[in-house]
């Protein structure tokens, strides 16, 4: 049986008195900062100085700065967006693998930290006639050129990354055309991920 000790950190030596080489222990609570942090039901070895987490083969620390897929969502299907200029997302396969994300792409932050996020987005619309963004970020991008008068698949490719404090809920992602949806146009696929990456 591995007792849960509230640690308050990876250099805590106090919570246990005198810790000896190798004793294992679970976190009874998310405390400290940075890369001292300990993490609520993560493992814990002592090694002499310090708290170690043991992780999972495959699996990567808590406090790590590589990134930890957090959540996925998808939309797969082509929907009308007919005198519509902007919307959010919707999607409608979600995977919540270590936190809640919503149809339209926002998270809720299961720790505190960095989170990266990339969003493809595909529409169908004339190939020079808009200029979309996407949000959070209020990032601007511009679909090729070519004919006016001819519709076709359009598909990009964003990341960017925000911190969040755990609880707080991130922006959502929306698409805009830079002017009004007609019969012919068409939002196809989107796919938000999100990884986490430490503090």
């Amino acid at each position: 049986m591995i007792t849960r000790v509230p640690l308050a950190s990876k250099t805590d030596i106090t919570t246990i008195a005198n810790p000896s080489l190798g004793m294992l222990t679970l976190a009874l609570q998310n405390s400290g900062t940075g890369e001292d942090a300990v993490y609520e039901g993560r493992l814990y070895k002592f090694n002499g100085t310090s708290w170690d987490e043991m992780v999972e083969d495959g699996e990567i620390a808590s406090g790590s700065l590589f990134p930890e897929l957090v959540a996925v969502g998808r939309k797969t299907t082509n929907t009308a967006c007919t005198g519509a200029v902007m919307g959010n997302f919707q999607l409608t396969d979600l995977k919540n693998i270590k936190t809640t994300i919503n149809a339209n792409g926002s998270i809720q932050a299961y720790k505190t930290g960095y989170y990266i996020w990339s969003v493809s987005l595909r529409q169908f619309m004339l190939q020079s006639a808009y200029s979309p963004f996407l949000l959070p970020g209020m990032l601007n991008y511009s679909f090729k050129d070519g004919n006016t008068t001819t519709r076709a698949w359009q598909t990009t490719v964003f990341t960017g990354s925000v911190y969040l404090q755990q609880g707080d809920i991130s922006e959502p992602f929306q698409w805009h055309l830079g002017g009004t949806c007609v019969a012919q146009d068409l939002i196809g696929s989107q796919l938000v991920t999100w990884q986490y990456i430490g503090q």
